[in-house]
């Protein structure tokens, strides 16, 4: 059987979903926030801050408040990588083989799925960017414990989509 990269899959333009447009949509607004909290906070914090928080959320590692620019690129980046992905259904890999009967479903399902991780790496790195500027700033002592609890359930989502796309073959 020939499995060269796209000989199987299926070429359709579909439209958005309503749940991608919110996601779509709370992407681009997690950005805005980056870039308005990094613009507010950046010029008054001290030249050294937080770089990493232990378990507990506290602060046990300082560097240049130059890493803080890490934390505003790296979600932009992703945010343009995973929009154009987005775009080319047949470079994707699938976790069941496309054919004519499903694959508007699969691709609507993975599309969701891509829309669901933006929203959730650029909301991640927004409160992670807040939380950095607040403890610089002297306004909180820490992220707090439960966070690692909130990102734990939110990486749930997407797995509850994958499961989906593998049961509606």
């Amino acid at each position: 059987m020939n499995r060269k990269l796209g000989t199987d899959k299926q070429k359709l333009n579909l439209p958005l979903m309503p749940v991608e447009v919110v996601f779509q949509a709370l992407s681009g607004m997690g950005l805005v926030f980056m870039a308005v909290i990094f613009a507010v906070f950046y010029p008054g914090l001290p030249e050294i801050i937080p770089t990493h928080f232990n378990f507990a959320g506290e602060p046990d590692a300082w560097g240049g408040k130059g890493m803080l620019i890490v934390l505003l690129i790296v979600p932009f980046a992703l945010f343009v990588l995973i929009t154009v992905v987005e775009r080319f259904p047949a470079i994707w890999n699938m976790p069941v083989r496309i054919t004519k009967e499903n694959a508007a479903r699969q691709y609507t399902l993975t599309r969701a799925f891509l829309t669901l991780i933006k929203a959730e790496i650029v909301w991640v790195f927004a409160y992670i960017l807040y939380a950095t500027c607040q403890v610089a700033a002297g306004k909180s002592g820490g992220m707090g414990w439960w966070i690692y609890l909130f990102f734990g359930l939110i990486i749930l989502i997407p797995i509850v989509l994958i499961i989906a796309a593998i049961k509606s073959k």
